[in-house]
């Protein structure tokens, strides 16, 4: 019998497709093993036989073992897990294949990649100009919302108290700003200060319940600060709703009721979210930026660089995050297009100019300070707290988090957890003229210099000069300095993590800055109490030696640092956030001192431990300890086998949808008659090939599908002749042949069954594939996945 081959191509007329239900296993794809014909299979516990190999000592085995298996298999997340193919990992480097399936190889000229690259410039435009705007509107509406806790503007009702009171210090002063209290001081004359403190907290309860309700009902993705979220969509994984519309909408509602309620809560982070949630909507317009996974994730880091920039006033900062913190896959030229898209949303800002003084941050430090070398030490000694302080809000935080969950009453009342918080966080700060201001107005003071004429500080800088700049009580200015990053610290311990949009930059820069003035004044006091010390040499000729707002700028830095575990990006962002080129080395010394405490204490960045939290399948991007014992072992332990198979000449179409109904995997190798593999098939593939072939009538005639590469053809020539083929001539006696080798992906991470799992590791996190085929004589005798690969790093991790 003669054979006809053809191939089905014609998919611009395909609007509806067979597609049956796309999952993925939670710790692989593929398991039995094909043989002739499909076996039923018989899935053996992964965590059975993972566990049962390992030789490892007891302690590796027992309830941890247990809780990293329910990670990545019992999982239950908010809005989303329902969702088809929802949770899976994408394969880096086969994701142009889907797009040639997609799109056809004949469609591979240059108005396909001109009408690419407009749609890249087109997004990366848009996205740089929308989040200019959004950042501006969020400033604006964030003040406004905050000072209606105090008050209201009697002449203009929609100006915030800044803007009102323009060259007042104080609310008192200013007869333009009404207090409730006043409002009400007819009726109510001896209760002034009760209402003023009820309003406060009544207004503060109205913003927390309203971002909660919001968030609960109908966007649960929205909460937080998403960068987690964010760094394991770069790193591969498929969240589908993350970055929807209605995130977005509630996102930006819901953040600026959180920080304006005085929640210690910053802004800055969740930009990061937004920037990425407007940049998805744009791609959702452009179908072949919208399919093609790789692309997605660049303009996504692109739009992530953005946020920051419109965060901090810090283009190159944000870019510099985007590629050290967020993204794991960042390549020259993803550099380029993060840096324009940076640059069209921080001149936007500027351009908007929401401060109404041509700054696009609040908060800048003189750049005539001065500081001396003998400073160097304790611009270390701030850096080694900021990194242990760090380490205490990490470990504080996650403790608080799991303690959460062993209650009921926090699962089943969230709105009653973030009433609690709210309330705290009100009680302990109203009564402070200093610290019942916003993070933002703390800072602004914290690196602003005492001056000898008051003249020379701005307004916010005047409210808090007495607090921070008192010659004579240095005492009293240290205390309130120490109970600030005492409250601070606590207030943002139990607020991140609540069901709000909360970021933790500004929460962090405020503590540092609190703790680094704290040690900045304790220095210049010394300094002036023993001059003639030896390390204060370089003091004795000079009238005002120690400049506290240095060390408030220096402990900020080593602070984030410490919680972020960023280093270089981190720096970037404090020069541009300050305009402080002159104190360019006292941040670099805070901030490594704070990255190498860390290390020593071995403890992760906030990020990374929520998205374990979280059970995200992320896998990081640093390289695994090779000193330990466990990480040498042969990968053969950890792999799955026998594995289900499609030989590459031998199947018929109904065995292709026999495979997608008995079997959930995601990926099938391609194995020819001695089983030697030659590529592998995503279920993504065959549902559309399937979807084809169910278009054009040959289900019924069951044609034998062959898998043949391309380069087994004779020439290109011919490749795309086949390709274009739309003729199909059923007549005579010819056995009808598919040949679908344009669907496999001809990259497949090969392993000799034998390498040590350190190396597979260091394989996965370098070519960002989904699965590795193990061999053993060249011959197909095992699969290891990339969920496999992050479950076994967190049984070792303990």
């Amino acid at each position: 019998m003669s054979e006809e081959k053809i191939r089905i191509w014609n998919i611009r007329k395909n609007k509806k497709y067979y597609d049956p239900e796309l999952q993925n296993t939670p710790s692989g794809p593929v398991r039995e093993n094909y043989s002739g014909e499909l076996e039923v299979p018989v899935v053996a516990s992964t965590a059975t036989s993972f566990f049962d190999k390992l030789p490892l000592r007891s302690k590796y085995v027992g309830d941890y073992t247990k809780a990293c298996v329910k990670r990545l298999r019992s999982v239950s997340r908010d809005r989303g897990p329902d969702l088809q193919g929802d949770f899976r990992v994408i394969d880096w480097p086969n994701e142009s294949t889907k797009i040639k399936i997609r799109n056809g190889y004949g469609e591979r000229t240059w108005k396909s990649n001109a009408r690419k690259n407009i749609g890249i410039a087109l997004i990366l435009t848009t996205v740089g100009l929308l989040m200019g705007f959004l950042a501006a509107y969020l400033d604006i509406a964030v003040e406004w919302l905050s000072d209606l806790k105090f008050g209201i503007c009697s002449m203009a009702p929609y100006l915030d108290w800044a803007t009102c009171c323009e060259g007042s210090s104080s609310l008192d002063t200013c007869s333009m700003f009404t207090r409730w209290s006043t409002l009400l001081q007819q009726q109510l004359p001896q209760w002034s200060a009760a209402i003023d403190f009820s309003f406060y907290c009544i207004v503060s309860l109205i913003y927390t319940c309203s971002g909660a309700i919001l968030v609960i009902s109908l966007a649960p993705y929205a909460a937080g600060s998403g960068i987690p979220e964010v760094k394991a969509i770069l790193n591969g994984v498929v969240m589908k709703g993350f970055l929807s519309s209605l995130t977005f909408i509630v996102k930006m509602l819901g953040v600026s009721l959180a920080v304006a309620a005085g929640l210690s809560a910053g802004k800055e982070g969740p930009y990061v979210h937004l920037g990425c949630c407007v940049c998805a909507l744009l791609c959702s317009l452009f179908p072949l930026i919208r399919h093609d996974g790789r692309l997605y994730r660049e303009l996504l880091s692109c739009a992530s660089a953005a946020g920051v920039a419109v965060a901090f006033g810090a283009p190159v900062g944000g870019v510099l995050f985007s590629l050290e913190e967020v993204s794991t896959y960042f390549s020259s030229q993803v550099l380029w297009h993060a840096f324009y898209c940076a640059f069209v949303a921080a001149m936007t800002l500027k351009l908007m100019n929401p401060f109404y003084n041509g700054k696009t941050v609040i908060f800048e430090i003189p750049s005539n300070l001065p500081w001396n070398w003998f400073e160097i030490v304790f611009f270390a000694l701030t850096g080694a707290v900021g990194g242990l302080l760090g380490t205490v809000f990490i470990r504080t935080n996650l403790f608080w988090m799991k303690l959460k969950e062993k209650y009921e009453f926090f699962k089943r009342h969230p709105m009653g957890e973030i009433l609690l918080v709210t309330l705290i966080t009100c009680i302990l700060f109203y009564f402070s003229d200093f610290l019942s201001g916003s993070n933002s107005e703390i800072l602004t003071s914290l690196f602003n210099e005492c001056a000898d004429d008051s003249q020379k500080l701005d307004d916010i800088a005047k409210k808090n000069e007495a607090y921070l700049c008192s010659v004579k009580n240095t005492l009293s200015v240290s205390l309130v300095l120490l109970v600030g990053t005492i409250l601070k610290l606590f207030t943002a311990v139990i607020t991140f993590g609540i069901k709000l949009p909360t970021g933790i930059f500004i929460p962090s820069l405020t503590v540092g800055g609190l703790y680094g003035r704290l040690i900045g004044v304790v220095v210049k006091s010394s300094v002036s109490k023993y001059p003639k010390f030896a390390l204060f040499g370089e003091c004795l000729l000079s009238s005002s030696c120690v400049s506290p707002a240095i060390y408030a700028v220096t402990g900020a830095a080593a602070m984030l640092g410490g919680v972020t575990r960023v280093s270089v990006s981190l720096v970037v962002i404090m020069m541009e956030l300050t305009n402080g080129l002159h104190y360019l080395l006292p941040v670099m010394i805070a901030v490594l001192v704070s990255k190498w405490v860390g290390d020593v204490l071995h403890v992760d960045s906030i990020y990374e431990l929520y998205i374990k939290m979280r059970r995200y399948p992320y896998l990081p991007s640093n390289p695994p300890d090779e000193g330990s014992h466990t990480g040498w072992i042969g990968v053969h332990s950890i792999m799955h086998t026998p594995v289900v198979c499609i030989t590459a000449s031998s199947f018929h179409l109904s065995d292709l949808e026999r495979l997608l109904t008995e079997y959930k995997y995601w990926n099938f190798p391609v194995v020819t008659e001695s089983n030697a593999i030659i590529g592998s098939v995503s279920r993504e593939a065959i549902s559309f090939v399937l979807g084809l072939c169910h278009r054009d009538n040959l289900v019924g005639r069951n044609p034998r599908v062959i898998f043949s590469p391309p380069s087994y053809l004779s020439n290109l020539h011919e490749a795309y002749s086949i390709l274009d083929s739309e003729d199909i001539s059923l007549s005579g006696e010819k056995e009808l042949v598919l040949e679908l080798g344009y669907i496999m992906d001809l990259f497949t991470l090969t392993i000799a069954d034998n390498t040590p799992v350190v190396k597979v590791i260091e394989a996965f996190q370098n070519t960002g594939a989904r699965v590795g085929w193990l061999l053993n004589g060249g011959k197909l005798s095992g699969v290891v996945s990339k969920k496999d690969i992050i479950q076994f790093m967190d049984m070792i991790s303990s």
